[in-house]
């Protein structure tokens, strides 16, 4: 029902994974692509998101999804929330650790002057979609500093929990346990 949807992602993300996306959208999306990378989160890319969506005629009845990891999530839920007043946005985290921290909540924000997120809203997204079957091809570095934050909310919840989330090593947990992990690191965030 809306009037345009706006993908925003990252250059890797639009080459290797947003093909998956593509079937699903309406034909009237448009895409955003950005270079990857936390130097990506500035006002000036954030001006720059929007004035693409003004070339685009997006209005007021207009989505962002957001297709990417952290750096995606942060940049394009402030933009939506800034963006005429403010409009829906969907995050599809594509790492771990955008799926169990980045996405979750209601922060958004844009780095100033070498600090990280000290320009920011806070505006919830109208959903947040997390497939597990984006993170086959993530590298092992990526994935786990996801983990890292999965141990975190071990450490936070409880002994079980955490006991759980260190028995093996990041890659050797099955699909659903992998699916288990998420969803409880999302409830303890």
């Amino acid at each position: 029902h809306y009037t345009s949807v706006i993908v925003l992602t990252d250059t890797i993300i639009e080459e290797k994974v947003l093909p998956l996306l593509e079937p699903s959208l309406p034909r009237h999306t448009k895409i955003i692509s950005i270079p990857p990378g936390e130097h990506s989160k500035t006002m000036e890319m954030a001006m720059s998101i929007c004035n693409q969506m003004l070339s685009f005629n997006v209005d007021r009845k207009s989505v962002v999804i957001n297709f990417g990891g952290g750096v995606i999530t942060d940049l394009g839920g402030m933009v939506a929330s800034l963006y005429m007043r403010g409009i829906d946005f969907i995050h599809i985290p594509t790492t771990l650790l955008a799926q169990v921290d980045a996405s979750v909540g209601v922060k958004t924000g844009i780095n100033l002057a070498g600090v990280k997120n000290s320009i920011g809203t806070s505006n919830q997204p109208k959903a947040v979609i997390i497939d597990v079957a984006l993170l086959a091809n993530l590298p092992d570095r990526e994935f786990n500093s996801g983990f890292a934050e999965i141990f975190k909310h071990g450490l936070i919840s409880d002994a079980k929990y955490f006991q759980f989330v260190t028995v093996k090593k990041p890659r050797d947990y099955s699909t659903q346990e992998l699916i288990n992990l998420i969803e409880t690191s999302v409830k303890i965030k």
